[in-house]
């Protein structure tokens, strides 16, 4: 890279992530036209409040979040982030609505699971369930970070 591409004006550079002209940040991107918010630092250098604040700034993190705090909250989780920032990211709206829209199913099905445990058929479909809810939210969690867009099999379309 030139010393007039860290400058700001990167001169036709191919996109990709190059030393940040500002210095804020070990590396930012450029998209080919212009520098980006996004931004690496090296491992170790900055706080970890940074990279935190990042991750959930961007979209594919808050939809990431979205998944991923099913595991502890249910459907709390992802409906607390639909209902901030969905209105303002269609990307993040539709994961979050998907995982919400699923931990509504798993409740069901683990409703009926528990009720058929006075069958004992109960005792073997609630941990498959619980297994296979963590196993889905680890796959849209992984979509997300792809920015592909979220779709959970056995899932009850509650909210559309």
């Amino acid at each position: 890279m030139s010393s007039g591409e860290a400058t700001g004006g990167n001169g036709g550079s191919e996109p990709g992530w190059h030393p940040d002209p500002w210095g804020q940040h070990s590396l930012r991107w450029w998209d080919g036209n212009q520098w980006t918010g996004q931004v690496h630092d090296d491992a170790g250098a900055g706080s970890g409040q940074d990279t935190v604040s990042n991750f959930l700034e961007s979209d594919t993190g808050m939809a990431q979040a979205a998944h991923l705090l099913a595991i502890v909250t249910g459907f709390l989780g992802p409906l607390i982030i639909w209902l901030i920032k969905g209105k303002e990211d269609a990307f993040v709206e539709q994961h979050a609505k998907e995982a919400l829209n699923f931990q509504i199913s798993m409740a069901i099905y683990l409703t009926v699971g528990f009720i058929l445990m006075f069958v004992l058929i109960g005792f073997i479909l609630v941990p498959v369930l619980i297994i296979l809810d963590i196993i889905f939210i680890v796959m849209e969690t992984l979509k997300a970070g792809r920015k592909e867009p979220s779709r959970y099999p056995l899932c009850i379309r509650l909210i559309s």
